[in-house]
């Protein structure tokens, strides 16, 4: 198997094949029925209903002409397998990805689709990051960039393991992240009407308030960019054990980043309803310490690599000390000083 993935044409058949499952799968979507009001309906007899007039007929025939088009970049993908190119790759990928998105899009805001519907939605999301793995392997195989030769550097037997715990890491950031659709932004309201601002009731349980819809579309969107990230590092993860440890770094201060930012609105918007006078609480501060957690894990497993390579270093350079930073430090306190006399 491993020396199946060295080559091309098997990587580029597996990408058109799960192209191919994301194109059918997406005309299984179209074809199912609505809920309520819609329960009769599905995309196709919406867009053949065009003379009703309604915004829903107009969104349905945009999505029935987007399956459509969606033809064509996989004839384009076919088109980069017989040129041994990327491209056309890079735009199915890029579009198929773009095409389940706006269903995301179209369920936040009228919850029009069923659970079904969104857990084929899901579904067809992991084939497309699947095909983005896949797509970043014949990258490597067709020798189209250097951004992922090997740096030369072995790993030494007590580092052997950094990388995979490392890769478990990353994995546990993105799970900490997704806690941010299921732990409430705030709940608000006396007991037994309790009013939990859960991002993912947007999609699931059609949620109208319209602050947590554009927030659910904004977490989205960061999920999206996050979960393509990790896809990319596992690319180094098997081609340049170095460059994976540093990518993740990147990843991890995004996830950290995107549950503060989660934390700082759930603060703000506790604060805004406790100053108009409502019962208000919030705990969005739970992703933010789940991440604390992996940050100071990531930490000392870098530390430990790192360390690796100092101790097998046969010589150590004499390094003399840089007196320009005192002299800055000095300057900037004397000044101070002298203005505050």
């Amino acid at each position: 198997m491993k020396l199946l993935f060295k080559k091309t044409w098997f990587i580029s058949t597996l990408i058109i094949g799960l192209l191919m499952i994301v194109f059918f799968v997406n005309l299984w979507i179209l074809s199912l029925k609505m809920t309520s009001p819609h329960q009769d309906d599905n995309f196709w007899l919406l867009a053949n209903n065009l003379s009703d007039g309604g915004y829903l007929n107009i969104v349905a025939l945009i999505f029935v002409w987007a399956f459509y088009i969606s033809i064509i970049p996989i004839l384009l993908s076919g088109y980069s397998l017989l040129k041994k190119k990327n491209w056309g790759f890079v735009i199915a990928v890029a579009y198929f990805l773009g095409f389940e998105s706006g269903l995301i899009v179209f369920q936040s805001i009228n919850n029009y689709l069923s659970i079904f519907a969104l857990i084929l939605i899901i579904i067809n999301i992991i084939f497309v990051v699947g095909t983005f793995v896949l797509l970043v392997f014949r990258k490597k195989q067709l020798n189209l960039t250097k951004d992922l030769q090997n740096s030369g550097k072995e790993l030494q037997p007590n580092q052997a393991k950094i990388p995979l715990y490392i890769l478990l890491i990353d994995i546990f950031s993105v799970v900490a992240f997704l806690t941010t659709f299921i732990i409430p932004l705030y709940s608000s309201g006396e007991p037994g009407s309790i009013y939990n601002a859960t991002i993912i009731r947007v999609l699931f349980l059609g949620d109208t308030n319209i602050t947590m819809i554009i927030y659910f579309l904004v977490n989205f969107s960061i999920f999206l960019g996050i979960f393509l990230y990790l896809a990319k590092c596992l690319s180094y993860y098997y081609f340049d054990k170095e460059r994976f440890i540093n990518k993740s770094k990147t990843l991890v201060s995004y996830a950290f980043s995107a549950t503060l930012i989660f934390f700082l609105t759930g603060l703000i918007m506790d604060i805004f309803f406790t100053l108009g006078g409502d019962t208000v609480q919030t705990i969005s501060f739970i992703p933010m310490l789940l991440m604390c957690v992996v940050i100071f894990a990531y930490s000392i497993l870098l530390g430990k690599y790192n360390v690796g390579y100092l101790v097998l270093s046969k010589e150590s350079k004499i390094r003399y000390a840089k007196i320009e930073p005192l002299f800055y430090v000095i300057v900037l306190t004397s000044v101070t000083v002298l203005m505050l006399l």
